[in-house]
């Protein structure tokens, strides 16, 4: 896969697809040609269902396999094979309802982070709404101190926003820029001032708090960012205000957290309580009547 590889990221690079995208797909199909044995062009068109059912078999997420057909039909287009790809009508994702940790669990997370470095990261992933790549990827001029504000670069599909800084996250960030002094990468890696953090960094120090927590694998970095967006709506944000803070492209996307928001519903009355009973008229096996 060596020369392959690098042909499928140089045309990847080229269309402008995402570093995240990029690895994905090239794993995807070294692990294609892995399962076989044998190099992708060698492997005949009745390889890919076969292949697809196998990770059914194993149990994957349609997300999963999707991702592996996209990138498998990506790589035969490449290389002017796209028809020996065959059609196939996968299911839809379904649309799950994110996780959001809730505010004192969030709290607790933070302040029980040994790391500095980790606690600032996470911090900023909740206080402004980051997508663990985001916070990774920041340098030191895109927060302004003076203004709140955080400029996300390069975000999902290539776009530019800005989002808030909150008074606490600032107040940790200068205490972690006085202590590590980072040039131009916020969060460098450990010996390497230029590149930054790695995301499985990240990942890893996340889901050691979380243990300790007792979240165990209920949840990951990610519902840093959905918590923030469900937060913002139960405090009374406007939810376009919410869709711009977190970058999406469609109101659809930000209208899931107002499914999630923590609403009173001891104060929402059941419409069995609001109908009117009447105990003198009963059916035959004795059940009360309600009027109409």
């Amino acid at each position: 896969m060596g020369i392959l590889r690098d042909q499928m990221v140089d045309c990847m690079r080229t269309r402008g697809y995402s570093p995240n995208t990029i690895e994905l797909y090239t794993s995807c199909v070294a692990l294609y040609a892995r399962h076989y044995g044998a190099s992708p062009l060698e492997i005949g068109p009745g390889g890919i269902p076969a292949f697809l059912l196998h990770l059914r078999d194993l149990g994957r997420s349609d997300s999963t396999v999707r991702a592996y057909f996209e990138a498998l039909k990506f790589f035969y287009a490449l290389h002017g094979r796209r028809r020996e790809v065959p059609e196939l009508a996968l299911t839809r994702r379904r649309r799950r309802l994110p996780r959001v940790i809730a505010r004192t669990e969030v709290v607790g997370l933070l302040e029980s982070c040994a790391s500095l470095k980790l606690k600032a990261i996470l911090s900023l992933i909740y206080s402004s709404g980051l997508r663990i790549s985001e916070a990774s990827g920041l340098e030191l001029g895109d927060v302004d101190f003076a203004r709140r504000t955080v400029f996300v670069r390069n975000g999902k599909h290539g776009r530019d926003r800005y989002t808030v800084l909150s008074r606490r996250a600032a107040e940790l960030l200068r205490g972690y820029i006085a202590v590590h002094r980072p040039a131009t990468v916020l969060f460098p890696r450990r010996g390497d001032i230029a590149r930054p953090v790695s995301t499985d960094w990240i990942r890893a120090g996340f889901h050691r708090l979380a243990r300790a927590r007792g979240l165990g694998g209920r949840v990951s970095v990610h519902a840093l960012r959905h918590s923030f967006a469900t937060h913002l709506l139960e405090d009374g944000a406007d939810v376009f205000q919410v869709m711009r803070l977190l970058g999406h492209s469609s109101i659809l996307a930000t209208m899931a957290y107002l499914h999630v928001r923590n609403l009173d519903l001891s104060r929402v009355p059941s419409p069995l309580d609001l109908a009117e009973l009447r105990p003198e008229a009963a059916d035959p096996a004795g059940c009360l009547m309600l009027s109409a």
